[in-house]
C-alpha cells in the first residue's frame, strides 16, 4: 500500500484511489489535467493545435463559458499574422532544438 502526505499530513492511500479509477473504466488512459492556464501555456510555447483542443474539451464540459469560445475562435482563424505567428514559432523551436543538441553534445565531451 503506498501511502503519500495529503494535505494538511494526512495519509491518502492512493492504492486505493487508483483501484477505484481503474473500477471507473479510467484504467490504461492518460490522465490529463485540462484547464485554461495549460491551454495559456501552449499557446505561449506556440502549440496552437495543443491549445486549441484543450479548449475544446474545456468547452465540452462547460459550453457557456465566453472565454473558451472566444480562444477557441481565435484559434479557428486563420489570418496573415497567425500565419506569420506559426511560422516564427516553428523557426524557434528548431533554434532551441539545435542549441539543446549543441549543449548536450558540449556536456558529453
Amino acid at each position: 500500500m503506498l501511502l503519500l502526505s495529503g494535505k494538511y499530513g494526512q495519509k491518502e492511500d492512493w492504492s486505493a484511489r487508483s483501484r477505484s479509477l481503474r473500477a471507473c473504466g479510467v484504467a490504461g488512459e492518460k490522465l490529463r489535467i485540462l484547464s485554461s492556464t495549460l491551454a495559456d501555456i501552449y499557446l505561449r510555447q506556440g502549440h496552437f493545435e495543443k491549445a486549441r483542443e484543450v479548449y475544446e474539451q474545456l468547452l465540452l464540459r462547460d459550453g457557456e463559458n465566453d472565454l473558451y469560445r472566444k480562444r477557441l475562435s481565435l484559434l479557428s482563424e486563420e489570418t496573415p499574422d497567425t500565419r506569420k505567428l506559426r511560422l516564427l514559432s516553428r523557426i524557434l523551436r528548431k533554434v532551441e532544438e539545435r542549441r539543446d543538441e549543441r549543449e548536450a553534445g558540449k556536456q558529453g565531451s
